[in-house]
This record gives C-alpha cells, sequence and structure tokens, in this order.
C-alpha cells in the first residue's frame, strides 16, 4: 500500500489535511473524492495528492498554519 497526503481540497475552514492509504494515485483520488462527500465538501475542486515514501522513518508536517 501507499500513502498520500492532501492540505489542498475543499473544507470548511482553513488548514485542510487528508491522508489516504491506497493501492495507486488513482484509487487514492477516488477514497478521498468519496470521504469528502460524505464531509458535506465539494469533491469537483481540484487537490494535489503527494506520495509519501515510507521505506524510512521520517516526519512530515501537513499544515503548518502558515496561509
Amino acid at each position: 500500500m501507499n500513502i498520500y497526503t492532501c492540505v489542498d481540497h475543499d473544507g470548511h475552514w482553513v488548514g485542510v489535511a487528508s491522508v489516504i492509504v491506497a493501492e495507486t494515485e488513482d484509487q487514492a483520488r477516488d477514497l478521498l473524492v468519496a470521504e469528502l462527500a460524505t464531509h458535506g465538501l465539494d469533491q469537483t475542486k481540484p487537490f494535489t495528492l503527494r506520495r509519501i515514501n515510507a521505506d524510512a522513518p521520517k516526519a512530515f508536517v501537513l499544515q503548518d498554519g502558515d496561509y
């Protein structure tokens, strides 16, 4: 499985951040779109997925509050 993050999808307020676990980027995109719908968020707005390399220990800051 791969780990993807997204910090630019639609949100209710500022500072959105999501983590998606999926086999492929296409699957990750589909999973996130479905989850956004359950939160009443716009799934048609473009967003960026970033694949995280989980082969070694590392920290990732998804949102640092700077907007």
